[in-house]
């Protein structure tokens, strides 16, 4: 036997004693089996058994899923939102937002009509089967011409089940390590239409309405949307310890970081088209017309949201004297942050 800290010997019946070295006049102690697992400096070899994260809707596909809701499979795991005060507050807020509920194209939370929502999961409209009952449901974006919700979104605790044009859909909040940041509104050929997007900046276009009033009512649903995405990834988040960040903590660097990005690139390209290496294709003034990278492009998904949720709770204020910080909507504000896939550096002109 060996130890640096301790003497050993053994005696006749092969029985091992022990002293430490720093008492060489010391009392030789008996070893033990037990003496060594006791011992405060002996290794544990238990091993600790670490659960593995939650992995939603594993193997599918974001594409797939807002093309046919088959493809979501039946045994998929999906990530809920508990419903808490913090659903109940969001909810409550929209409530109150006229020009989000102006005729009844948008239905929230307690108070949907719940003759409708029975009709809509009996008949199985939107493919839910049995997915989710009527608690579950908390907005209905109606695009039917009866308004009776057989048409447009159900926003669940689950996610977006779809019926538009005879396509059934659903848009789960996350797919394994990818999910939805924000929401956002585009002007499309005499429709309006709401998009999403993920954490990777990929757009996915939920809804293309020509409905008059619906269109309105999209452009003022984005904010609330986004809060209600935030709340399945802060439930992700508590799940799996990772630290929470509230979506718009991040508007701040967002719009910083679509500066510096439209700033290097439009001196980049000035260089390169006064070298004659660029040939411009602007049709206002034969400018070079770059693409908007994906990074500028969510990030002004993510102020127009938040912009829009300030003046809805300006609007809720009692005080005559209170103004958003952002301006009147479709003023100078807007039209900096508004969605263009295409920019030319020398004149401005978007597309």
């Amino acid at each position: 036997m060996t130890n640096d800290n301790f003497e050993w010997w053994e005696d006749e019946n092969g029985e091992w004693y022990y002293r430490s070295k720093t008492d060489p006049d010391g009392e030789w102690h008996h070893w033990e089996q037990e003496d060594e697992q006791s011992d405060s400096t002996s290794v544990n070899t238990q091993l600790e058994v670490v659960s593995e994260p939650p992995v939603y809707c594993k193997g599918m596909d974001w594409d797939n899923m807002l093309l046919n809701i088959k493809y979501l499979k039946k045994d998929a795991k999906l990530l809920t939102i508990t419903f808490n005060d913090e659903v109940s507050k969001i909810l409550e807020l929209a409530s109150g937002d006229h020009l989000l509920t102006r005729k009844n194209r948008v239905q929230i939370y307690p108070n949907i009509k719940r003759k409708n929502i029975e009709k809509i999961l009996q008949k199985n409209k939107y493919k839910t089967n049995g997915r989710i009952a009527h608690d579950d449901i908390w907005m209905i974006i109606d695009e039917s011409t009866f308004k009776n919700g057989n048409s447009g979104i159900l926003v669940t605790s689950q996610g977006l089940f779809i019926r538009s044009l005879g396509r059934k859909a659903f848009v789960p909040w996350m797919i394994e390590d990818k999910w939805i940041s924000t929401f956002g509104d585009k002007k499309g050929f005499l429709s309006r239409k709401l998009i999403a997007t993920l954490n990777d900046y990929k757009t996915l276009e939920i809804l293309d309405t020509v409905e008059e009033t619906l269109k309105k009512s999209i452009q003022e649903v984005t904010g609330y949307l986004t809060l209600i995405a935030d709340l399945a990834r802060k439930e992700y988040c508590n799940q799996t310890g990772i630290e929470y960040k509230f979506v718009y903590d991040g508007v701040e660097e967002a719009y910083n970081q679509m500066v510096l990005e439209s700033e290097e690139s439009t001196s980049e390209n000035s260089i390169l088209t006064e070298m004659g290496m660029l040939q411009g294709d602007c049709p206002n003034c034969g400018g070079v017309m770059r693409d908007a990278s994906m990074a500028a492009r969510g990030g002004k998904a993510l102020l127009r949201g938040f912009a829009k949720l300030d003046r809805s709770m300006v609007s809720k204020s009692t005080n005559p004297n209170l103004r958003s910080a952002f301006g009147r909507s479709g003023g100078w504000f807007d039209s900096k942050i508004s969605d263009k896939s295409r920019v030319c550096d020398s004149c401005g002109y978007k597309e």
